[in-house]
This record gives structure tokens, C-alpha cells and sequence, in this order.
């Protein structure tokens, strides 16, 4: 059974969430609060999820971010959506 593609209203709350961290819960029960820096959209021919995977860093690592955005490749991990049971914005 292939899995709902929830992607593009976790894309549309992304932005909205002015910067604010929210938590995710992984498939596997791991949870991990911060917020999205990045995304990689999915390549529609191929079946992929409108937002592919994710670039996420921690709330400890946000103020190091700000401090220096272009280091956020160093940051953080790739989240990719499949992974992805619930998003929960504050």
C-alpha cells in the first residue's frame, strides 16, 4: 500500500510558521524538534512525493544557523518524507 503524500500541506505550513521549531515524529517513533532549512522537491515521473526530503536542523542548532546560513550543508540532517508519520506545528 503506498503512502499518503502529505507533503505539500507540511510545505504549506512550513511557511507559515515564521521560523518557529515544531516537532516531528519519524516512522520508527524517534522525535525531533527545529525547524526546515531546505527541501528537495520530488521528481513527479517518477512517482516521488511533492517534497521529496527535507533538510532539518535541531533547536540547538538554530541560533547557529542564523549566525551563519551559509554553513547550513554542515548543519542539521536530511529528513526524507517517507520517513515522516506526523509533523506537529506550534
Amino acid at each position: 500500500m503506498k503512502k499518503e503524500d502529505f507533503s505539500r500541506e507540511i510545505y504549506a505550513k512550513y511557511y507559515n510558521s515564521k521560523g518557529k521549531p515544531f516537532e516531528i515524529i519519524l516512522n520508527d517513533g524517534t522525535a525531533l524538534e527545529g525547524i526546515f532549512i531546505g527541501f528537495f522537491h520530488g521528481e513527479k515521473d517518477r512517482g516521488e512525493p511533492y517534497i521529496f526530503m527535507w533538510r532539518f536542523i535541531s533547536k540547538e542548532e538554530i541560533d547557529d544557523y542564523n549566525h551563519s546560513p551559509e554553513k547550513y550543508q554542515a548543519m542539521g540532517r536530511v529528513i526524507y518524507q517517507k520517513d515522516i508519520k506526523t509533523v506537529r506545528f506550534k
